[in-house]
């Protein structure tokens, strides 16, 4: 679990957020910091990050939206780049796709 206190490079941000899920209501509640992500082996700078201090029925700390701002929940309305956008605006990728490996 990522832990700021133990972060170098964390930047606190000072805003908060709410992001509910409309197919079962759920709300994870927190606050926005800066921090550099590592994310297969590309090193993403000044990444805002949703640090989730409630998230009913659940143990994590965070959500990983891997989608444009257009689709994002959390950092559409706070105008950030998401993940995706970062690797591409910091030139991490080849080519500006992603993909999911999923296996049971």
């Amino acid at each position: 679990m990522y832990n700021s206190a133990q972060s170098s490079t964390y930047h606190a941000d000072g805003r908060n957020f709410s992001i509910c899920y409309a197919d079962d209501g759920v709300c994870a509640l927190g606050f926005y910091s800066q921090d550099v992500v590592l994310i297969g082996g590309m090193i993403v700078k000044n990444q805002t990050i949703a640090q989730a201090t409630q998230f009913p029925g659940n143990v994590y700390d965070g959500v990983l939206g891997m989608a444009f701002n257009s689709a994002s929940t959390g950092n559409a309305g706070s105008g950030d780049p998401t993940v995706f956008q970062n690797l591409i605006s910091q030139h991490q990728l080849e080519n500006n796709v992603f993909s999911f490996y999923l296996n049971r």
